[in-house]
């Protein structure tokens, strides 16, 4: 099976593979945010599918005889929520979900399945070509916020998401979490939330940690964790059951977090036999998501090692054995106290200048 690898920028904008102000087609799933201020901080709210965005018209209109522009990323587009409720949202504010059978053929007229951040770059699909597989895509981050985000957003109401290498389970638990949240049916009228398969979220994470599985367990008890090595025999062989008890079938998302700081061989192994289907015993997700510092480094151009930057960040998360050389105790001991005696300083010029002021 093949695999399209698609390494995404470090920035809080592009936390999804399309561009913020590209046309969005009606009935698209969508991710509608929350603005948190002047810091331009954005929070997860909940799906909608879109009813009406001028861009779309508008591009549909000229029929590509107009030179392309960029559509503004601040106009309003129209969605519609689970309950029914429609609101305007701002361009900006909406993440396109990338919602299963998208990049199918028979979709009726030309979609982009993705766009790579900061490019126009696309991936597009004729009507007209023979029915085919789309490649399993494989998002890559380096930063945990954006690979729990990219999972909160792409995992829908339709899929079974497993986790490998949950670890303490935060980011299994925050799927879990927003597959909870109704999400909106196609049909325009629908104002009903698209219904679980299982009747509830079919989410799963797998570790080889007793202790991390321990705490994800009494920290989500409501959770499913399971201690299984996914490239070991006796883990592959164990699989199928749990994939049939907490799943309902094998996976159509898949996380992989095997310390983000393992090095690229271990990482696409690991990828490798998740697009595979775990050694052809199951049929390949649509999607994976990594986060792998090495990984990421190399897709983007880099040889695959840390830089010293990126070192110190790694020793500082308790991802090296040797911490940095610091300063020696004696200098840390004047270092406190010239500390010690600015402040002294400066506490009685402030009450010296106070006492001036009382005594005129």
């Amino acid at each position: 099976m093949s695999a399209l690898y698609i390494p995404l920028p470090n920035s809080p904008s592009p936390i999804y593979p399309s561009s913020s102000s590209s046309p969005l087609p009606p009935a698209a799933l969508v991710y509608v945010f929350q603005s948190k201020g002047r810091g331009n901080k954005r929070k997860l709210y909940e799906r909608a599918r879109v009813v009406e965005d001028p861009a779309h018209a508008t591009s549909n209109s000229n029929n590509n005889e107009d030179p392309p522009h960029k559509p503004d990323p601040d106009r309003r587009v129209e969605v519609r929520y689970s309950r029914g409720s429609r609101f305007s949202v701002r361009r900006r504010m909406l993440a396109p979900v990338l919602e299963p059978g998208m990049g199918e053929p028979g979709m009726g007229e030309w979609e982009p399945l993705f766009e790579l951040p900061g490019g126009d770059t696309g991936f597009w699909v004729r009507p007209e070509e023979p029915p085919r597989r789309p490649p399993v895509l494989v998002l890559v981050s380096n930063e945990t916020d954006l690979y729990r985000s990219l999972l909160c957003v792409h995992t829908t109401a339709s899929d079974r998401f497993l986790e490998v290498g949950s670890d303490l389970g935060f980011c299994t638990a925050a799927v879990h979490r927003s597959l909870s949240s109704p999400q909106p049916g196609r049909a325009p009228e629908s104002k009903l939330p698209a219904p679980l398969p299982l009747g509830r979220p079919a989410v799963l994470g797998v570790d080889i940690s007793e202790e991390s599985l321990a705490a994800s367990r009494a920290s989500f008890p409501h959770v499913p964790f399971a201690n299984v090595n996914a490239l070991a025999e006796d883990g592959l062989a164990a699989l199928p059951a749990l994939f049939e008890e907490h799943l309902g079938g094998a996976p159509t998302v898949v996380a992989v977090d095997i310390n983000g700081t393992r090095e690229v061989k271990a990482v696409r192994a690991c990828v490798a036999a998740a697009v595979g289907g775990w050694g052809g015993r199951f049929p390949p997700p649509r999607l994976v998501v990594v986060k792998a510092r090495s990984l990421h480094r190399e897709l983007a151009g880099g040889d695959g090692r840390d830089t010293r930057k990126e070192a110190r960040k790694r020793r500082s998360e308790g991802g090296g054995a040797e911490p940095e050389p610091g300063p020696a105790p004696e200098a840390r001991a004047a270092g406190r106290k010239v500390a010690a005696l600015t402040f002294a300083l400066a506490a009685a010029a402030i009450a010296w200048r106070y006492w001036r002021r009382r005594t005129k």
